[in-house]
């Protein structure tokens, strides 16, 4: 009797790839390019220039007035990111010959910590929630932001000038958008050009990266696009920032990390687990008010 199928399959094995394969994305071509402060304690602090001062011309005998510069102390609070994944011990030593377990959880949790920090970036508002970090939403300062009318309008070549006549520090200068607005950017560009518009090679990104003007336009999925600007409701913002951390806009982490901290908290008590623990002490820091500024109720 011929060899039966069912009895062939009993005898091959399926192909098993090592690994896991990523199926949870989100474009952010900022977090690579992002200075990090390593922070001793749990708080930054930083001082701005407030008023310089003044100075005049005078002639003969004319009364001198003294003014003094003043200034404003910032303080930025390390806030923390924090995630339990529990590894039951049996699967561990039983079903990681291909894959292993505690390892693949370890990281998987290590991106969720990474994403969520890049989220709270854009997004973060330690007024709604004060265990998290003011991200560029909130940071951007009011006389830096302006809205580009009133119940919402189109990018335009205009909108992004005038970003970069906001913006006087200097550093890592670029644009952040939504991928829906840069792509909207692309065919603004061809529409008056024809052609694609210039790129950039950006250290830590792959491939060639959307110019304008000499500043790079890096993609940020995070960034909102249902915000209200009048009847309009699915409304975006663009941010120019400078990335420096001396002037700039940079992260903050605690110097006793230096990123990520993968903790092997032990044994769970009452299942035959073990518990890591995954965890990022950071925060956000704009320096000057001059480093960003942001154009808000674009609707494409």
């Amino acid at each position: 009797m011929a060899l039966l199928k069912v009895e062939a399959q009993k005898l091959s094995n399926d192909m098993l790839r090592a690994g896991v394969i990523e199926n949870i994305i989100t474009s952010d071509e900022v977090f690579s390019m992002l200075p990090f402060i390593p922070v001793n304690g749990r708080t930054y602090r930083y001082t701005r220039e407030a008023t310089l001062g003044s100075a005049s011309f005078i002639d003969v005998g004319d009364t001198i007035t003294e003014s003094a510069a003043t200034f404003t102390s910032v303080s930025e609070d390390l806030r923390r990111i924090v995630g339990d994944v529990d590894v039951d011990e049996f699967l561990q030593g039983t079903h990681s010959d291909a894959t292993d377990q505690a390892a693949t959880q370890i990281s998987k949790k290590a991106k969720v910590v990474g994403r969520t920090y890049a989220d709270r970036f854009i997004t973060g508002d330690n007024g709604t929630n004060p265990k998290e970090f003011d991200g560029l939403i909130q940071l951007c300062p009011a006389a830096q932001s302006f809205l580009v009318a009133t119940n919402g309008a189109a990018l335009s070549f205009d909108f992004l000038d005038q970003l970069i006549d906001l913006v006087k520090i200097g550093g890592q200068r670029v644009f952040i958008m939504n991928s829906r607005t840069r792509r909207a950017f692309i065919n603004l560009a061809r529409g008056v050009g024809g052609t694609q518009p210039e790129t950039l090679v950006v250290e830590g990104i792959v491939g060639p990266v959307t110019a304008y003007r000499g500043i790079a336009i890096l993609r940020n999925d995070f960034v909102p696009i249902d915000q209200v600007a009048g009847t309009e409701t699915a409304a975006t913002t663009v941010f120019l920032a400078a990335l420096d951390e001396d002037e700039g806009v940079a992260g903050l982490m605690a110097q006793s990390q230096a990123g990520i901290e993968v903790e092997d908290v032990g044994p769970v008590q009452t299942e035959d687990a073990r518990r890591w623990r995954v965890k990022w002490y950071a925060s956000l820091a704009l320096h000057s008010e001059l480093a960003m500024a942001c154009a808000t109720g674009v609707n494409n």
